[in-house]
């Protein structure tokens, strides 16, 4: 399925910014999140893979952004892949849409931005991505994940009424007025820290 707004060929992208090498302290202040649906043990691997994918950016790709992907039993090592990118983005390619269902896409930006449009654009066409990551190089994570009442149809009505209402002006008054606007309807979880 494919998310395909006429609004979407004006979004304005957050390419703004500094770029920020990462350091050591920036993968030591990596915080544990506690997700709902997973446990304790799973959520201390969740944040050993979230210190591990700035490690990967750091030394194998000089700090740009880099992706993991796992698949539904990402709990163990089995099924990890990894993706480099550039400065500003990583190519998913068709890794996604083969990798099954309750995919844990988790992502890196090296100017410590926020969940991105085409991150958002992502979350809500790949069927089966049901959470998705950004680790900062400033070691703060955001978390999203699709609720059992997630539906596409609702998320894509919800987008085009924010964009209008938005006129994306900004590019984060859009994603965390979407973002919010979607929490508020049950339809996801969003967490920061």
């Amino acid at each position: 399925m494919e998310l395909i707004l006429d609004c979407a060929e004006s979004l304005l992208r957050d390419k703004a910014g500094v770029f920020m090498p990462i350091t050591q302290e920036a993968i030591d202040h990596v915080p544990l999140i506690k997700i709902n649906g997973f446990t304790g043990v799973q959520n201390l691997y969740i944040q050993q893979q979230h210190k591990e994918l700035l490690r990967f950016a750091l030394c194998e790709n000089d700090s740009k952004e880099c992706a993991f992907v796992f698949r539904k039993d990402f709990v163990s090592l089995v099924g990890k892949d990894t993706l480099r990118g550039d400065l500003s983005s990583v190519s998913l390619g068709n890794l996604v849409a083969t990798s099954g269902s309750d995919v844990f896409l988790m992502h890196n930006h090296p100017k410590n931005g926020r969940f991105s449009v085409d991150d958002i654009t992502t979350f809500i066409d790949e069927s089966n991505i049901t959470y998705m990551s950004v680790v900062k190089h400033n070691g703060e994570v955001e978390i999203i994940s699709k609720t059992s009442l997630f539906m596409f149809s609702t998320a894509v009505l919800l987008y085009k009424r924010v964009y209008r209402e938005t006129a994306m002006t900004q590019t984060g008054v859009f994603t965390d007025e979407y973002l919010s606007r979607l929490m508020r309807k049950g339809l996801i979880i969003w967490k920061k820290q």
